[in-house]
């Protein structure tokens, strides 16, 4: 048996809500989304007892909806937002990862893209969506969930 045959590919599922403060009208994005190869490359650092900025705390978003592939190493178009996130482990083949943006903050650009990103600045997941614009009085709830399956 070969290792492909023993680990499965991580996977993961990104919902954004964003919900108006005084109207209560709710947008949702749930999306599917690429883990590159920066996150096994981080994964294989952890694993090996090398924890020093490997662990996920971030997320950004962008401008670009281009398809992700494997290989990204950064967003196509960084807002440089830097959202720090939360984690949880809800079941030992997942984790899950939380952020929120205040309503206060406004950003005009097309979001379409946005990143999981490590303390060191590593990309490991990618998802771009439908263009939304982040504008005053809509906070986003951000949950990003990492997954695999066991052998």
């Amino acid at each position: 048996m070969n290792v492909n045959e023993r680990v499965s590919p991580l996977s993961g599922r990104i919902e954004i809500m964003a919900v108006h403060e005084v109207t209560k009208e709710k947008k949702v994005v749930c999306k599917q989304n690429l883990v590159v190869n920066g996150a096994y490359s981080q994964l294989a650092r952890l694993l090996s007892g090398d924890i020093v900025n490997n662990a996920i705390t971030k997320l950004d978003f962008g401008t670009d909806g281009d398809a992700p592939t494997i290989y990204e190493v950064s967003l196509q178009a960084p807002l440089g937002i830097w959202l720090s996130v939360t984690d949880s482990y809800p079941s030992i083949t997942s984790a899950t990862f939380s952020a929120t943006w205040a309503s206060a903050v406004v950003n005009t650009n097309g979001i379409k893209e946005v990143g999981l990103f490590c303390e060191d600045n590593t990309l490991c997941s990618r998802a771009v969506f439908q263009e939304m614009k982040k504008s005053a009085g809509w906070t986003w709830t951000i949950n990003w969930s990492l997954y695999y399956t066991l052998p």
